[in-house]
């Protein structure tokens, strides 16, 4: 497969936590006990911040503050907490 094509495809997939899991291991350099503990972490400061009645503004910071991922990722975590 191309890399033209390998992009696309993976452009369709659907973001999930695994998928933050396994930005988080490639950039940062993590196991993946690690990824998922700063994952779990990042979604109790979100869960926190949302049941105060907090924006979605707050949650994209916390994302880039806790993790370093941009917006795109966003869904993924706001499907696990649904």
């Amino acid at each position: 497969m191309t890399r033209d094509k390998q992009t696309q495809k993976n452009q369709l997939k659907p973001m999930t936590k695994k998928t933050i899991h396994q930005a988080l291991i490639r950039r940062d350099g993590l196991t993946m006990t690690e990824a998922k503990e700063r994952t779990n972490e990042a979604l109790a400061e979100i869960e926190q911040v949302l049941a105060n009645g907090g924006t979605l503004f707050q949650v994209e910071e916390i994302m880039q503050e806790e993790l370093g991922l941009e917006p795109d990722y966003l869904d993924a975590i706001l499907c696990d907490l649904i």
